[in-house]
């Protein structure tokens, strides 16, 4: 079988980020770890909310640490996406981000 050209050997990009080391994925066992203290989300809107805002704090402050009352930040799109298919919202409405 005949070697690959070093083009075929690049590494792919997330399709959400657009990076080759993805965030989402470096977060995964912090992921987990939050995950499962948290309850078990039924299938209420509300609760499925309140468990993704909840993860995206914490994310927010293991990545960043205390922000500080009304000081926020933009989370990469991989991790929205990952966040939200953990909790996702059955309607696909959700939020977004907000400036202070």
């Amino acid at each position: 079988m005949p070697e690959p050209e070093p083009e075929q050997l690049e590494p792919f990009a997330c399709d959400d980020c657009g990076e080759v080391v993805c965030e989402w994925l470096q977060l995964l066992p912090f992921v987990y770890i939050v995950a499962i203290d948290e309850p078990r989300c039924d299938d209420k809107k509300a609760d499925r909310s309140h468990a993704r805002k909840k993860l995206y704090r914490q994310l927010v402050m293991h990545l960043y640490g205390p922000l500080g009352r009304g000081n926020r930040v933009e989370l990469s799109p991989c991790i929205l996406a990952g966040v939200r298919s953990i909790y996702p919202d059955p309607d696909e409405q959700y939020m977004g981000h907000y400036e202070s």
